[in-house]
């Protein structure tokens, strides 16, 4: 199994100033205006800007739109600045600091009453549960959006509804109902015309077409999300669905296009400092190497991804690394690492209720102990399969 990318978007989007203006031209209002609110405004219009090719000046411009916002009491902007700040973490992958953040935000737009707001902000709440693999929170919070919604007779921001709801199905391993909820986002984000949410739906639809083995489905979903990316510049988005195609490739053997895709996928998340896609990468890369039987370099490969994810803490990642080391020491003969490895893997995805990834540990773990003759625990994890 290769790892994809699952492209999410936080609700922030629906905060989204009216950011018709460049950089330059920001920069050079921003100069006319001291901590007043346009300045507020300019600053959360600069990291919106960059909310997804430059993490750590959507992060910069959010926290000093922050500071001008308390300094002058400005509530709606210090609840925006959040919200951007809060997005920043989550695309860094530090989902708890993001949760902080993300919930001030809550705070203030309940004292504020804005319903609308507090609708977005419920279903970002439960995104960033869902990128915690805490799928109960996730539709908790996803619901009490809707409802929210509902009440208020809002119908903008339901397409992130819904393919949040879609996110969780698939992940579930209910693909009938993870497509129904993602060509129902499909209605709502050209209704709106959210394009950045149509990409990240063409994109959800190919994966479940890949999982269900439809590859022609898959590179045309996957190619209608990538053109859209091209012209929006959306780095990050561009550079996972890169990786997804990469994927598919490589389930055809075709290993010139998915070196080509990875390596493609691999440029923009080095430029961009995100650790969780350049692990990805890695692991991905040293999957096509133990596929070809070059297990020296699908040790550096896998062992690089491993260490990334272990210092950023990114547990579920690990969860499909370990199984790749499992795999490859047990390739090379190496019964007691290749254990270890996947016995790693099997306990974080217990521990994560990650269903589709149980399975996978466990039918390795099944065939490691049939090689060491221990009849007892192979049954017993054939039994999870």
């Amino acid at each position: 199994m290769k790892k994809i990318f699952i492209i999410i978007l936080l609700n922030i989007f629906i905060f989204q100033l009216s950011a018709k203006n460049e950089p330059d031209s920001l920069l050079n209002e921003l100069k006319i205006h001291k901590a007043d609110s346009s300045q507020v405004r300019i600053l959360n219009e600069l990291s919106w800007h960059f909310i997804n090719s430059d993490f750590e000046k959507a992060y910069s411009y959010g926290n000093q739109a922050l500071e001008v916002a308390q300094r002058i009491k400005n509530e709606k902007g210090i609840a925006i600045s959040y919200s951007y700040i809060a997005y920043a973490q989550y695309r860094f992958g530090k989902y708890d600091e993001a949760l902080i953040n993300i919930n001030k935000s809550l705070t203030i737009f309940e004292l504020l009453d804005d319903k609308r707001r507090i609708s977005t902000v419920l279903v970002a709440i439960g995104q960033i549960y869902y990128a915690k693999s805490d799928f109960p929170k996730a539709i908790e919070f996803i619901k009490k959006s809707i409802d929210t919604k509902l009440k208020a007779d809002i119908e903008k921001g339901l397409e992130i509804n819904y393919i949040t709801l879609g996110l969780i199905y698939q992940e579930q391993g209910d693909y009938v109902k993870a497509l129904e909820n993602y060509f129902i986002s499909i209605e709502y984000s050209e209704k709106f015309n959210k394009i950045t949410t149509l990409a990240s739906n063409y994109n959800n639809i190919a994966i479940v077409y890949r999982k269900q083995n439809n590859y022609e489905f898959a590179i045309k979903y996957y190619n209608k999300s990538l053109e859209i990316h091209n012209k929006s510049n959306n780095k990050i988005s561009k550079s996972e669905v890169l990786n997804n195609l990469a994927v598919v490739y490589e389930i055809q053997k075709d290993y010139v296009n998915a070196l080509k895709y990875y390596n493609g996928a691999l440029i923009i998340f080095q430029e961009l400092d995100y650790k969780k896609g350049i692990a990805t990468i890695y692991g991905n890369v040293g999957g096509i190497y133990l596929l070809q039987k070059n297990y020296v370099q699908a040790k550096l490969s896998i062992h690089k991804a491993e260490a990334i994810q272990k210092e950023e803490n990114l547990k579920t990642d690990l969860i499909l690394t370990y199984s790749k080391l499992g795999k490859l020491y047990l390739k090379i003969n190496d019964i007691t690492k290749s254990l270890f490895y996947t016995l790693e893997s099997y306990k974080i995805a217990k521990e994560y209720h990650v269903l589709e990834k149980i399975s996978l540990s466990a039918s390795q773990l099944a065939d490691i102990y049939t090689l060491k003759s221990d009849n007892k625990n192979a049954l017993k994890f054939y039994k999870n399969i």
